[in-house]
């Protein structure tokens, strides 16, 4: 049996958790074990990440690994992807760092999956020397049964914040003006939307739009990780993708040109509803319609 291709995502920061991915991949390579391990940095060039060479090699690899520990948004949208292709997991946490099983334990998409705790090199070797019924793999068909005969009935599906703004309750106001195939999470009709919902949903709807919560705002860490993934695995699914965030806002590496940030409630919708105008008319010559 060949080795497997293993693509392992994590964040530039903390170098301590870097350190022990690096030391652990050199480790297998020397070793010749049964993985390949391709780290994201090894895809630079002249010190810049091309985003469409991280989408390759995750559809290319056989095994994604990603480094969850503080919750990476570019990791995030990554892991959705890989979900959206079908891809085993591994996922690793290390927990000794303050709040790490916390977050995690608050994306509800991630209750589904599990994680390998590590502090260095070792343990990830370790747990890539484990058979491969030792990888996780979130399978979509199994969640939803031929999911891939599931109709588009929704032109548009919004995935707003929970806490309001004037923005978000504008956009909820009038995108439903100028599309009537529309649906959002609303919340304040139900507390609690499980993940099958959001699969269903994200399946039928043509266009994903998630509006991001601004970085001053007290759940924006969680919620924006958990708005990453979703992106992720609508990007992954091939479904057409924007992503909408308060001024100013430091979009990830993965999903800069499909980020737009609005300055007030009325730029907000103006940009969001010119996007999804410009978008289902290119949709409908695509079709010669």
């Amino acid at each position: 049996m060949g080795r497997e291709n293993v693509f392992f995502a994590y964040g530039s920061g903390h170098q301590d958790n870097r350190d022990a991915i690096t030391k652990a991949s050199d480790g297998i390579k020397k070793s010749k074990k049964k993985c390949k391990i391709i780290r994201w940095e090894d895809l630079s060039v002249s010190g810049n990440i091309i985003g469409a060479k991280i989408f390759d090699q995750i559809k290319n690899c056989d095994i994604f690994a990603c480094d969850l520990t503080y919750l990476n948004h570019n990791v995030l949208f990554e892991l959705g992807f890989a979900i959206a292709q079908q891809k085993k997991l591994k996922i690793f946490l290390n927990p000794h760092i303050s709040g790490a099983k916390q977050n995690y334990s608050e994306i509800k998409i991630l209750t589904n999956i599990g994680y390998a705790e590590f502090s260095s090199a070792r343990e990830i070797i370790k747990e890539f020397q484990k058979p491969s019924s030792g990888v996780d793999t979130l399978l979509i068909d199994k969640i939803i049964p031929r999911y891939k005969d599931i109709d588009l009935s929704n032109d548009i599906f919004l995935i707003n914040i929970k806490n309001k703004n004037q923005a978000a309750i504008e956009l909820e106001e009038f995108i439903p003006v100028y599309y009537e195939k529309f649906i959002t999470n609303n919340e304040d009709e139900i507390d609690y939307r499980p993940l099958v919902w959001y699969l269903k949903t994200i399946l039928k709807s043509r266009i994903v739009l998630l509006h991001m919560v601004g970085n001053d705002k007290v759940d924006f860490k969680v919620t924006n990780a958990e708005y990453s993934l979703y992106a992720g695995l609508a990007y992954g699914l091939g479904k057409d993708v924007l992503m909408i965030a308060p001024y100013p806002f430091r979009a990830p590496i993965d999903y800069t040109d499909i980020l737009i940030e609005y300055s007030s409630s009325e730029d907000c919708v103006s940009k969001t509803v010119a996007w999804i105008k410009q978008r289902l008319e290119e949709v409908r010559k695509e079709n010669g319609l």
